[in-house]
């Protein structure tokens, strides 16, 4: 018995799991950063790193993906030339909104700024590149529909 799955859960998934691997690989990142002239952290501690961060990014992905999707469903229903903003706009007010909720709104200070603006450009990005299949098949249906009879 085959399991079939929509394009929407699908464009849900690929995201999550993209933003966990996206989540895992900083860590190992900032530790070859950092060992620039130092030693390399205990391989235990990088992999232990790896799989909070994998973790940490599935959680912040999730929230990015959730809005993403739905607001580009939406726009699809209602406006259909409103899908790519919609996805985008989604992807970067959803870690805003998770990250407000659970720890108040983020600091300011021109680090922290420089992170969100990266953090919100990369989730917009990635929501646009990930809802693309969503676009293409909303067109297969429209062209597929013919009269019956």
């Amino acid at each position: 018995m085959g399991e079939t799955s929509t394009p929407l859960a699908g464009a849900f998934f690929r995201m999550v799991l993209f933003g966990g691997f996206v989540g895992a690989l900083v860590p190992v990142g900032m530790h070859i950063i950092t060992t620039f002239g130092s030693a390399f952290p205990h391989i235990l501690t990088v992999i232990a790193h790896s799989c909070i961060g994998f973790s940490i990014g599935l959680v912040v992905a999730g929230s990015a993906a959730g809005p993403a999707v739905g607001l580009h469903t939406l726009a699809a229903t209602k406006a259909p030339k409103l899908c790519i903003p919609g996805a985008a706009l989604g992807g970067a007010a959803g870690p805003v909104i998770g990250s407000s909720l659970l720890f108040g709104l983020p600091v300011p200070g021109f680090l922290s700024v420089l992170a969100w603006a990266f953090l919100l450009a990369s989730a917009a990005l990635t929501a646009i590149y990930f809802t693309k299949p969503l676009r293409s098949s909303n067109g297969r249906q429209a062209t597929d529909r013919r009269p019956i009879g």
